[in-house]
C-alpha cells in the first residue's frame, strides 16, 4: 500500500505552498514541533544529496563484485555472491537473460530494475556471504562506509534545518538509522566547536556527556567505526540478520528501551526513513504494548514527511493504533502523511 499527497511533490513544490500547508493543514504539527514535542525520526532520505540512498548502497556492492570476479576469472567466489544477489532481485527471466556479468555494472540492460528490486532486500543484500570472508564484508569493503560516509562532508539544506531546530531548543532527541555524520557536520558548521551533539552507538554512549540534542544512531556509525573499527565497526547494522538480531540482543539492550521510551511518550515524526527494518517496527510494538497512543489527537502522534506512505509506514500506524485503525485508514493516513517539501 502507498497513500500519496494531493498536492505538488518534493521536486515541485515552492515556498509559498510549503508555508501553506504548514499554516494549514498541518498547523498543528508545526506548532508542536515549535513547542520541542516531536521527536525526529531520520533515515537516509535526508542525506540522498549528499551520499546518496540505498540505491547507491546497492549499486557500489554490484560494481564491487563484478570488478572483483572480473579479476579473478572462473571460480571466484566473489562471482558466486554476484550470482546470488542477482538472484536475490527476482527478475523476469527475459531481463536475467540480458545482465553479462562479465561486463561493467553500468553497461547492464535493466539495471534500474534491478537496483530497484534490490533496495527492498538490501538488508538481505549485504548479508550475502563472500567465502573466506568476514561477516560484514560486503559493508566493510563492498559498500566501503569509511570512505562513502567520510568525517567532515558537507552538510545539506536538511541537516542544516535540522542543526537550527537544535539550536533553537526545540529539537532534542532523534534516533537515526543514518551511518553517515552530516547532522554532525551540520552542527559544527552552525555551532563552531560547541559539543551540542551527544551521539549514542553503543549502550554505554548513553553515560556519555549531555549535549543540546541526543542522536541515538541505532544503525550504527561510519565516523566511529573509521576511528575505532575494534569498537565500532561491529555497530554498523546493516545486514537482515544483524536487524532480526537487533530487537532480541543483550548489546543492544539500554537503547532499545531508550527508543521504546520515545516512541511510547512522544509524538513521532519520521523523516526520510523508510521503516523498512524490521527492528524499527518492534520498537513501535514494544511502545504500544507499554501504552496505546489514541486517534484522533492533536497533534497527529505520527507523521511521515514524504510524498507517500509506504507499507511499513502503514505497518507502524496499525501497529500504534490498534483497534481504532479499522474503518478508519483514510483519515489516518490523510493525518500521518505530510508532503516532502523541497528547497
Amino acid at each position: 500500500m502507498s497513500t500519496s499527497t494531493a498536492g505538488p511533490s518534493a521536486a515541485s513544490i515552492t515556498l509559498a505552498q510549503t508555508l501553506a500547508l504548514l499554516d494549514g493543514p498541518h498547523a498543528a504539527v508545526a506548532r508542536e514541533v515549535a513547542n520541542g514535542r516531536y521527536v525526529f525520526w531520520l533515515g537516509s532520505g535526508i542525506s540522498r544529496g549528499r551520499v546518496g540512498g540505498l540505491d547507491g548502497v546497492v549499486q557500489r556492492v554490484l560494481e564491487f563484485l563484478q570488478v572483483k570476479a572480473a579479476h579473478e576469472g572462473p571460480g571466484s567466489p566473489h562471482l558466486d555472491a554476484l550470482e546470488d544477489a542477482i538472484e536475490l532481485a527476482e527478475l523476469r527471466p527475459e531481463e536475467r537473460a540480458r545482465i553479462d556479468l562479465s561486463t561493467p555494472v553500468a553497461s547492464w540492460r535493466h539495471l534500474a530494475v534491478l537496483v530497484s528490486s534490490l533496495v527492498g532486500k538490501y538488508s538481505e543484500m549485504l548479508d550475502i556471504r563472500v567465502a573466506g570472508m568476514p561477516a560484514d564484508y560486503l559493508l566493510w569493503e563492498g559498500v566501503d562506509v569509511r570512505s562513502t560516509y567520510p568525517r567532515g562532508a558537507t552538510p545539506d539544506f536538511e541537516h542544516l534545518a535540522i542543526a537550527v531546530l537544535v539550536l533553537e531548543g526545540v529539537l532534542t532527541e532523534a534516533p537515526s538509522a543514518n551511518w553517515d555524520g552530516l547532522i554532525e557536520s551540520a552542527l559544527a558548521e552552525l555551532a563552531g566547536a560547541a559539543a551540542v551533539a551527544h551521539v549514542v552507538v553503543l549502550d554505554q554512549d548513553l553515560q556519555g556527556a549531555s549535549g543540546l540534542l541526543r542522536l541515538i544512531k541505532f544503525h550504527g556509525c561510519a565516523i566511529r567505526a573509521a576511528d575505532a573499527p575494534a569498537t565500532y565497526r561491529d555497530a554498523l547494522i546493516a545486514r537482515s540478520s544483524q536487524i532480526s538480531d537487533w530487537a532480541g540482543a543483550n548489546e543492544t539492550v539500554a537503547i532499545r528501551g531508550e527508543l521504546v521510551s520515545l516512541a511510547t511518550t512522544k509524538p513521532t515524526l519520521m523523516i526520510g526513513l523508510s521503516a523498512q527494518d524490521e527492528n524499527i517496527a518492534a520498537v513501535f510494538s514494544l511502545a504500544r504494548a507499554r501504552m496505546q497512543w489514541r486517534w484522533p489527537s492533536d497533534p497527529p502522534a505520527h507523521v511521515f514527511a514524504g510524498d507517500s506512505l509506504g507499507r511499513d509506514h502503514v505497518k507502524i500506524l496499525k501497529i500504534v493504533y490498534r483497534d481504532d485503525y479499522e474503518g478508519k485508514e483514510a483519515a489516518i493516513a490523510a493525518t500521518a502523511l505530510i508532503g516532502a517539501y523541497g528547497a
